[in-house]
């Protein structure tokens, strides 16, 4: 898969174009900086750049060396508190917690059983009280909704996306 986005990332910069406007309204009310987001499968950084510029610190991984590549050139030229690696859903290993984990159009990539695998094992990567949030297509959501812990509330939703807030205490 990450040759198809290779491609689509050298074409130039926002290849995928802009943030969506939907998750950047939730995020702006949901997050406070400075937050520690995880932004999984997030290319050129579309969404980790303008979460850094709002004072939130980023990890975001990808499977495209170009896109990684290109977020870093603006890691350095925007001094932006992002750190990108090339990784997978299976590969991404961290030590961190963090306050959200975004799933932006990322999952539907890979097969059902990778999916679901990987999105539960990074669900561990959330901090009490943080956020997770999914936009991806419609088919894939009720797998990931079984996939969110009893007694995590829902508190933002549509059609092919859902955020759901962990619990302060498990």
């Amino acid at each position: 898969m990450s040759v198809k986005y290779d491609t689509y990332y050298a074409e130039g910069a926002d290849a995928l174009g802009p943030p969506t406007a939907r998750l950047v309204k939730l995020l702006q009310g949901e997050l406070r900086a400075p937050s520690d987001v995880l932004d999984v499968g997030c290319g050129q950084g579309r969404d980790a750049v303008w979460l850094a510029k709002a004072g939130h610190h980023v990890v975001g991984f990808d499977v495209s060396t170009v896109g990684i590549g290109q977020l870093k050139d603006l890691i350095t030229q925007l001094d932006l508190s992002i750190t990108a690696e090339v990784a997978d859903l299976e590969s991404f290993q961290t030590d961190l917690q963090f306050d959200c984990l975004l799933f932006d159009r990322t999952l539907h990539m890979v097969t059902t059983d990778v999916r679901i695998a990987g999105f539960k094992r990074l669900l561990g990567y959330l901090k009490p009280a943080g956020l997770v949030v999914v936009l991806d297509e419609a088919p894939n959501l009720d797998g990931l909704r079984a996939a969110i812990p009893q007694g995590w509330a829902q508190i933002w939703g549509g059609k092919s996306d859902f955020a759901y807030r962990r619990p302060d205490v498990d």
